[in-house]
This record gives C-alpha cells, structure tokens and sequence, in this order.
C-alpha cells in the first residue's frame, strides 16, 4: 500500500470495494479483471495506468475498504462513502472526483474548487 501522505493526486476515482474485497485480494490487474465488476476493475486499472503514464502518484482511488492487490501501484485511501470523498478531495486539493455513481447530493456538496466526473450513470 501506498500511503495516502506520500501522494498529491490530482485526480481521485471513488468507488466502494467492500462487497468484492475478496476478489480482487492478491490481484495482478495487469492479467485482467480478477472477479469485480467491469467498472470496478477499470477503475482499478485506470489509476495504475494513469500513474505509470505519468511518472508520478498523481491519481488514487478513494474507496470504502482495505486493498491488497499484488503490487502496490494503485495509491488508495479509504473514506466512507461518496460525501467522505468529496471532504477528501477538497482537503488534499484534488481537482477533479470521479465517482462511479451519480449522487444528487454530491453535487450539493461539492464547492467551486472540485470538477466532479461521472464513470458510471445509473438512471
């Protein structure tokens, strides 16, 4: 794991894991998807990938649970849920948010400073 102090991501990917916790214990994203859901392992996938184009741990992913993937280039901290998240990124200012579910109330909560972005829309 990487420790949330020893990154100034710029981007943060929220997601809960605590229902695949399982699955995705001792993973190699680089094989595939370990048994989560598309859009789970994307988002897994997309902050290691982010992070190995730019050189840097400027991406990490905010979720509800404990990682344990095999290598430790997915940055994570663990927050509550979506609200949480939002508090996060504004206190490490993070620019832009992207959760996997559109939430009226996040968009309430969110100040001027934080650009949220939707992964994934449920109607």
């Amino acid at each position: 794991m990487i420790k949330q102090s020893e990154i100034r991501p710029e981007i943060a990917f929220y997601i809960g894991l605590k229902n695949v916790k399982k699955s995705i214990e001792n993973a190699d994203l680089n094989i595939g998807n370990p048994g989560v859901g598309g859009t789970q392992y994307l988002f897994l996938l997309t902050v290691k990938k982010y992070n190995e184009k730019y050189n840097g741990k400027r991406a990490i992913l905010l979720s509800d649970s404990e990682l344990s993937l095999k290598d430790d280039a997915v940055p994570y901290a663990i927050v509550n849920n979506e609200v949480a998240a939002i508090e996060y990124c504004e206190k490490q200012n993070v620019k832009v948010l992207m959760p996997m579910l559109q939430i009226q109330l996040m968009r309430n909560t969110l100040t001027q400073k934080l650009k949220l972005l939707y992964g994934h829309i449920i109607h």
